[in-house]
């Protein structure tokens, strides 16, 4: 026996909410909700139901537009120094100068380029 008059030899259980097995939690309401929730996404056609459809849609678009900017913000350095390689780009090639020839060159191979790809 040990010190404080508890045998070593047998495991002690610990008391606490029985309502959680291994991570996941058994309310049969969530369960419930999850399911309905599943079947009415599992129905869900655009020719029955249009306007819910259109609602979903919305929602779905609002969430991924919100994950985009998200994603964005986090890589704003990324993101400010792209923008800033672009303002410099428009105004090299507003600009005149002896740098156009260069400008003229790929422009003319870019139009061949797009010529031959949408004529094949």
């Amino acid at each position: 026996m040990a010190a404080n008059g508890a045998s070593c030899e047998q495991p002690q259980k610990r008391v606490g909410p029985t309502d959680k097995q291994n991570g996941k939690s058994t309310d049969l309401s969530l369960r419930e909700r999850r399911q309905k929730d599943k079947e009415e996404r599992l129905s869900l056609v655009l020719w029955r139901r249009p306007v819910v459809t259109l609602h979903y849609f919305l929602l779905e678009t609002l969430i991924k537009l919100k994950e985009c900017t998200l994603q964005l913000w986090q890589r704003r350095g990324t993101v400010f120094i792209f923008l800033l390689l672009c303002f410099l780009f428009s105004i090299t090639y507003s600009t005149d100068g002896s740098h156009q020839t260069l400008f003229q060159g790929s422009t003319t191979g870019g139009l061949y380029f797009d010529w031959t790809t949408c004529n094949t």
